[in-house]
């Protein structure tokens, strides 16, 4: 395979011995245009099907490698990047276009979080759901150590407000804050739901 390219960008390419670390940028580059533009694509109904695009800039690969290596956290490499499974996100907007104001490197737990509420969601609250058996609404929360169950609540308002709770105890107020500017009616609930709360009190 021939390289017009710089230096800096040949190792970025997949070689002819098909080494993964070599390829692991070309590969995200190339699922990323894949989801927003080719219909065939199974990401493509969360993606393209929505409107999302990638920005002109970063639809040109030496552009995405060097927004990407910016974007690295300190003391972190491509590499290091990899062997620890994290990836480019969007972010804080994740209804927004891949563009270079919008973009980070989250690791997989992370991402999870930054992701709409699932269709089959029937509370409209993300983390709970109605326990069919005994009409009641439970809490979970995914943490590092796997998913917690917190409890069965008679409304879905009170159910959310424990994984809220939850939610800045184990992912902290800046995720905390992130999920809530994504669904601004869940917090005018919260508040409605904790005044009443007090009330009761």
């Amino acid at each position: 395979m021939k390289f017009s390219m710089r230096d800096k960008y040949k190792k970025f390419y997949k070689n002819k011995n098909g080494e993964r670390r070599q390829s692991y940028l070309y590969d995200k580059f190339n699922q990323m245009k894949q989801r927003c533009y080719n219909p065939k694509n199974k990401g493509y109904k969360n993606y393209g099907e929505r409107g999302i695009k990638v920005e002109n800039y970063l639809l040109i690969f030496e552009n995405y490698v060097d927004e990407v290596i910016r974007l690295l956290p300190k003391g972190e490499t491509i590499n290091s990047m990899q062997k620890k499974k994290w990836s480019i996100d969007r972010y804080p907007n994740n209804d927004g276009n891949y563009e270079r104001n919008n973009l980070r490197w989250a690791p997989p737990e992370k991402q999870g979080r930054n992701q709409r509420m699932k269709k089959n969601n029937t509370s409209g609250f993300q983390g709970v759901y109605l326990h069919k058996r005994s009409k009641k609404w439970v809490a979970q929360i995914r943490s590092k150590r796997g998913m917690i169950y917190l409890g069965y609540f008679n409304t879905k308002q009170e159910a959310f407000i424990v994984y809220c709770e939850a939610y800045l105890e184990y992912w902290g107020q800046e995720d905390y804050s992130h999920m809530i500017s994504l669904h601004p009616h869940w917090d005018d609930q919260l508040k409605q739901e904790r005044s009443n709360y007090e009330t009761v009190k």
